[in-house]
């Protein structure tokens, strides 16, 4: 999302242009297509209350940077992070998070928005 508006400076604009880009990732990755393995990490944060890391903004990535070249260093390609004293699941590396999970009486739970129900609460 940027803003559109005629002027330049600092402050809201009244108009605005939101880009969605979307391809498949996984020719990104050695594996291909494959699974990928995945480092279950709260040592760092890659979003939190009042931030922007419910949106994928570029100023985002920054923050993984580090995070992330030591989670290659390690052998994983990605990183799952966690968030808050409970270890909420909030997404992995360059994906969203979802999850499907099928409860004892055989029904599917399904999650679609990632940071407003931390993906139902990290499955209970």
């Amino acid at each position: 999302m940027i803003g559109t508006g005629p002027g330049l400076g600092v402050g809201p604009s009244k108009e605005l242009t939101i880009s969605v880009i979307s391809c498949p990732v996984g020719p990104y990755y050695p594996n291909g297509f494959k699974h990928l393995s995945l480092l279950a990490s709260s040592k760092y944060c890659c979003a939190w209350p009042g931030g922007s890391g419910s949106w994928k903004l570029g100023a985002n990535g920054a923050t993984r940077l580090l995070p992330q070249k030591e989670a290659t260093q390690d052998g994983y390609q990605q990183i799952l992070w966690l968030s808050g004293k409970q270890d909420y699941l909030t997404e992995v590396g360059t994906m969203n998070l979802f999850v499907a999970v099928q409860d004892k009486s055989g029904c599917d739970s399904f999650t679609f928005g990632l940071f407003s129900q931390i993906t139902n609460y990290s499955l209970d």
